[in-house]
């Protein structure tokens, strides 16, 4: 969950940026390659970590969905982003 909150964090500092400077371009090359590193070694940690047990499935789906998700979002922040 750390790595997915770094990763997410990238995202958000780039959405305050283009909140309170809007006439500034900002790259998304940057963000794009921290928050996808950061959620590959996220999923490959959280995969690691599961096991067998119920319990542990469902403790798992957290971080899995947190990393998962967040590999999405250069996708979708290329195309809000540009307009």
């Amino acid at each position: 969950m750390i790595l997915a909150t770094l990763g997410w964090g990238t995202w958000w500092g780039v959405l305050l940026l283009h909140h309170f400077s809007p006439g500034r371009s900002v790259s998304l090359a940057v963000p794009s390659f921290l928050s996808t590193t950061l959620a590959i070694a996220g999923f490959a940690v959280a995969l690691v970590t599961l096991r067998g047990r119920r319990t542990w499935i469902l403790f798992t789906l957290v971080p899995l969905f947190a990393n998962g998700s967040l590999l999405f979002v250069p996708w979708l922040a290329g195309e809000l982003l540009v307009r």
